[in-house]
């Protein structure tokens, strides 16, 4: 979120938009810009998921999932970042505990410019944290490459998200997840004023032979303050053929950085 803060002073100077948008939107899509170099961004993500299971109609799963975001600007272009969850999960029974935490590097390769969009390309690392037995992660480690293309025009910005995850584990093990995963995130956001954003994004996953999913997610930036923001935004599927289903899932970032 600070991207487009740290940037209006510098866009009244410069008289051009290029490059003048958020971090993230407000559920999956990231865009390509960096946090300038020694920022340090906290984040606290609340999103809650109740599934079904499509083979067994009456069974249905409620997940719960506080995120603890840590980043920091190595560079103008080079950011790093932690996110540990905190899981409640409802099954046959309740569970809740630290899930399976996230280590992130990301570069920004090229910087917007009037034709040319911003590129830039992340390292993801899934590590083990969560208790399998109970539910809270899948002890494996994966590791996700994604690229973020982002191009602002005028009052919209449009983004795009290519990723590829490759997932840890044996297919003996833990079945079809061992799959790995090709997800693609679209979004854009209108910059309607300074401290409003609207936000709007389809996102798609297909995971080998467990199945596909694609979202269509909606929601809105909000800058409460001048290193504070809130982002508040829904998910629901319109096309689904994996073994749980979610309905619907609502999304919350509270961010603030110095």
């Amino acid at each position: 979120s600070y991207g487009f803060v740290a940037a209006r002073a510098h866009e009244k100077r410069s008289q051009t938009r290029y490059g003048k948008y958020p971090l993230s939107l407000v559920t999956k899509t990231v865009t390509a810009a960096t946090y300038p170099k020694g920022l340090r961004v906290f984040t606290v993500v609340v999103n809650h998921a109740d599934s079904r299971q499509r083979q067994k109609p009456g069974q249905h799963c409620r997940r719960t999932v506080v995120l603890l975001w840590s980043e920091y600007g190595l560079t103008d272009r080079l950011q790093f970042g932690l996110a540990v969850p905190y899981v409640f999960r409802t099954l046959q029974d309740r569970e809740h505990g630290i899930g399976d935490a996230w280590l992130y590097g990301k570069y920004r390769i090229v910087s917007e410019r009037r034709i040319c969009p911003a590129i830039s390309t992340d390292v993801w690392l899934k590590t083990c944290s969560g208790n399998r037995d109970k539910g809270l992660g899948n002890g494996k480690v994966d590791v996700r490459l994604t690229t973020e293309i982002s191009k602002r025009i005028q009052d919209f910005s449009f983004h795009l998200n290519p990723g590829y995850t490759f997932t840890g584990g044996k297919h003996k093990e833990i079945g079809k997840a061992a799959d790995n995963k090709w997800t693609c995130n679209v979004g854009i956001i209108y910059h309607m004023t300074p401290k409003v954003l609207p936000m709007f994004e389809v996102n798609g996953l297909w995971w080998g032979d467990l199945g596909h999913q694609i979202d269509l997610s909606a929601g809105a930036l909000f800058f409460l303050h001048k290193n504070v923001s809130l982002k508040i935004g829904i998910a629901v599927p319109v096309d689904r053929d994996m073994p749980w289903c979610t309905r619907w899932m609502p999304w919350i970032k509270l961010a603030t950085w110095f």
